[in-house]
C-alpha cells in the first residue's frame, strides 16, 4: 500500500512526463494508506483531480451553478474556467 496526495491543476496536454500544473485550489497534503479525506468542490466549474506520484490516477469533475431555473450548458455562460 502506498501514500497518496491530491491536487487540483490544468492538463498540460502533450507532455507525458509532467501532465499537470497545480493550480493552488486543492491539496490535501499527504493521505496515508487505509485513510481517506473529503473534498468539497464549491465553486462552479471543472475540477481536474491528480496525485503527481500517480499522474495516470486522474479524476474530472464538473460542478454545476446553484442557479433558480433552467440553465442551457455552452450557451455563452462564462463560469471563470
Amino acid at each position: 500500500m502506498v501514500s497518496h496526495t491530491i491536487f487540483s491543476g490544468k492538463e498540460n496536454y502533450g507532455d507525458r512526463y509532467n501532465q499537470f500544473t497545480a493550480d493552488g485550489r486543492i491539496s490535501t497534503g499527504e493521505i496515508l494508506p487505509g485513510k481517506s479525506i473529503n473534498i468539497t468542490l464549491d465553486k462552479a466549474g471543472f475540477y481536474r483531480l491528480y496525485d503527481p506520484d500517480y499522474q495516470w490516477m486522474k479524476i474530472v469533475a464538473y460542478v454545476f451553478p446553484n442557479v433558480e431555473g433552467n440553465v442551457i450548458l455552452g450557451k455563452g455562460q462564462n463560469l471563470g474556467n
